[in-house]
């Protein structure tokens, strides 16, 4: 949905959206992801794996070297340790094709690099608190066996780094000031945002906030604060 926002003319956005509001959602993709990727479920040639290799879509949820940066290790083997920078050499090891590598160059991370405020009124709303996956240690170099997890703060699927990405790409982009609002609720899972009762009732709070608010929310036409690695 953001990127279609973004996609779209300015001016179409100011005049159809009121507001846009995320649910458990980062920005700079999910370490879990490429535990994904990389395990094999055993299947042959109906291997799910192959099929979720084939899929642009499968790219998109990979850890952005613009949240995660080039120096902590996300992957860690016998040989080598794997950096969200180092997101090639990994796909690689992982076995996929030359074809899916050029496929995440071409694709998925420049979308990645490219991620920007949609310049309309928003509120972020996102777990924190829970165990979630954060580095993954395949001791034998054998990413095709499930590695040992390490877990680190976040929503049991989205990673804390790529929540606070929010407020950092979101939050502090010129055009969005002032229009943007982040809210992170203690002990809650991905899921539980949008299912556990206490979450539903602040998520349809922040809704009908939502509404009040665009009353005082005046977007300046200004250009986007960019994420630099």
């Amino acid at each position: 949905a953001l990127e279609f926002l973004n996609r779209s003319p300015l001016a179409w956005r100011r005049r159809l959206v009121k507001h846009f509001i995320m649910a458990s959602t980062g920005a700079g993709g999910i370490v879990v992801t490429m535990k994904g990727l990389a395990a094999s479920d055993g299947a042959g040639v109906l291997s799910m794996r192959r099929v979720k290799r084939s899929f642009e879509s499968a790219f998109a949820g990979l850890p952005s070297p613009a949240v995660f940066g080039g120096e902590t290790p996300l992957v860690v083997t016998r040989a080598r340790n794997y950096t969200a920078r180092d997101m090639p050499e990994f796909l690689s090891a992982a076995g996929l094709p030359a074809s899916a590598v050029s496929l995440y160059l071409s694709r998925a991370l420049p979308v990645a690099l490219n991620l920007r405020a949609p310049l309309v009124p928003m509120t972020c709303v996102n777990g924190v608190g829970v165990p979630t996956p954060e580095k993954l240690v395949y001791w034998d170099g054998d990413v095709d066996k499930d590695p040992e997890v390490l877990h680190g703060d976040g929503d049991g699927v989205v990673n804390l780094a790529s929540i606070l990405a929010l407020d950092a790409v979101f939050g502090e982009d010129p055009g969005q000031r002032g229009c943007y609002r982040s809210i992170k609720m203690a002990n809650t899972t991905h899921i539980g945002v949008v299912s556990d009762a206490f979450a539903v009732e602040r998520l349809v709070h922040e809704i009908l906030e939502a509404g009040r608010a665009n009353q005082t929310c005046v977007l300046p036409t200004a250009g986007h604060w960019p994420l630099r690695i």
